[in-house]
């Protein structure tokens, strides 16, 4: 059932086994989840079923630096979250992504991929994916005579591809309003901003949650368990802000919550020029795409990443590639890289093969370094319904950016060398990290066995608080290149099997 937090008496106390707050990719899930299992389930939205200006407000925050976009601008706050604006691409982190590399400090998960396998595989029924696997063949995308981009000998990159919800991205809000609507077990609360959540005497355990809505209501949540599946900046910030009886905010003890913060660097890298003639299909084709695919398209993304081998002799951090295809003209290749490795500069010449030759315009994912004093804070400012406003300090390094400029050398370098096509490469001097919105934000309460490295454990359990949780990409000690949602998805199911075992309430 959906109850309006606006219409409730003042001081109105909601009980539940298990409050969920934030009803987005997680938070949703792990409701459904639950109430399969027969939890009782509280689930806490700022929001209402549609987007309204004065709830989207309460996200604004200081961005310390010039290198990340404005920060409401990522995240879309009601029922759903921000799989409102989801493009919907899908893939699995690879086992690689999971373990510490001696050359990269702070990396490693303390869980494996084959940990969130099965979860993997179960989040293909919530979010509509109707592939089971996420293995780039050829032959099944219509491609098995075309030569590959990168050259038949490059094992440096692989091709890949992001698995895509059919017939459209799935949005959480409506998608499941109705089962939301209709479950005995599940009641959600909307329009309802947590402010604080308050621990008992001890510290060691959470009694409520306390909330507020814009027109002044405060609602008190009280449940045996609870979980914040606010997202990679509101997770931190909702602990750093419960500081009324615990110092420093909850889970800080050791001063890691709002650190390592990170999001993916996004940008136009540069344009391929395909001069092979015919060209490949899939460029004939436009098998390539960014945003929506046009009627004939695939509906899935096709692009290249680094291969771990690659990453870990040359020390790189994630990479991967994605385009769009363009129409272009014929140009001046004198400043690209790689184009002395071209055998035939004049390859393709011709009126006719003038007009069949088109751009591909390259947009890159970039991982950022795990790097401590990337992170969240709290300003003096408050917002609407009385929260600290949030700054963030994206303190990129100068790994970070090396990686960057080594993976565009050497894949333009292997383009060049396949004989197919060529790279400009756009001037990277004074473009920022994120170009656009900014959308990947993971680390902020990263997970770890060690309550000196991390802030929950494998499970997502705060140290040192026996019942509350976190979940979502605020979890990730790091991201690699692959898109987080599919594995914010997993984190969700995993965590949902954790708590419909779990026991009796904890002492307070």
């Amino acid at each position: 059932m959906f109850v309006d937090a606006r219409s409730v008496d003042d001081g109105r106390v909601f009980e539940s086994d298990v409050c969920i707050v934030g009803a987005g990719a997680a938070g949703i899930t792990l409701a459904l989840e639950l109430a399969k299992a027969k939890v009782d389930v509280t689930l806490v939205e700022s929001g209402d079923f549609q987007l309204e200006a004065a709830t989207q407000k309460l996200y604004e925050g200081r961005v310390i630096d010039g290198d990340y976009p404005p920060i409401q601008l990522s995240r879309l706050r009601y029922l759903g979250g921000t799989t409102n604006h989801w493009g919907g691409a899908c893939v699995p982190l690879d086992p690689f992504e999971f373990e510490a590399h001696s050359w990269l400090p702070h990396s490693g998960w303390p869980i494996g991929r084959a940990d969130l396998d099965p979860y993997y595989e179960r989040a293909r029924a919530v979010i509509g994916l109707p592939r089971p696997d996420f293995r780039f063949d050829p032959a099944e995308e219509g491609a098995a005579q075309d030569p590959p981009l990168l050259g038949a000998e490059n094992r440096d990159y692989e091709t890949v591809i992001w698995r895509r919800p059919q017939p459209e991205p799935t949005r959480m809000g409506k998608k499941y309003r109705e089962t939301i609507r209709s479950h005995p077990r599940i009641r959600c609360v909307l329009n309802a901003n947590a402010i604080e959540l308050v621990p008992g005497e001890s510290g060691r355990a959470i009694t409520a949650l306390t909330a507020r809505t814009l027109t002044g209501r405060e609602l008190r949540f009280e449940a045996r368990r609870f979980a914040i599946c606010m997202g990679g900046i509101e997770n931190a910030r909702l602990l750093l802000a419960s500081d009324t009886r615990i110092r420093g905010g909850i889970g800080n003890q050791n001063d890691r919550v709002g650190r390592y913060f990170a999001d993916h660097g996004f940008r136009m890298m540069g344009k391929i020029h395909v001069t092979q003639q015919p060209a490949p299909s899939w460029f004939r084709e436009e098998r390539f795409w960014l945003s929506d695919p046009g009627p004939n398209a695939t509906p899935d993304l096709v692009g290249f990443a680094t291969r771990p081998s690659f990453r870990a002799r040359r020390k790189l951090l994630g990479f991967s590639v994605i385009g769009h295809v363009d129409s272009g003209e014929w140009d001046d290749y004198r400043s690209e890289i790689g184009v002395q490795e071209l055998a035939a500069a004049s390859q393709g010449s011709g009126e006719a093969g003038k007009r069949e030759r088109r751009v591909i315009r390259l947009y890159f994912v970039a991982e950022k370094a795990p790097n401590p004093d990337s992170r969240i804070t709290l300003q003096p400012e408050r917002d609407a319904v009385g929260m600290r406003k949030v700054a963030l300090d994206l303190n990129l390094q100068e790994r970070d950016w090396e990686s960057v400029n080594e993976n565009v050398r050497l894949l333009s370098t292997a383009v060049a060398r396949s004989g197919v096509g060529r790279i400009r490469i756009v001037d990277p001097e004074g473009l920022p990290w994120c170009e656009g919105t900014g959308a990947h934000q993971t680390g902020t309460t990263r997970m770890s066995d060690d309550p000196k490295q991390g802030v929950t454990d494998r499970n997502g359990k705060v140290h040192g608080v026996e019942n509350l949780y976190l979940c979502g990409g605020s979890l990730f000690p790091t991201a690699g290149w692959q898109h987080p949602t599919l594995t914010i998805f997993a984190l969700s199911l995993r965590l949902a099997d954790h708590l419909a075992g779990a026991g009796g309430a904890p002492a307070a």
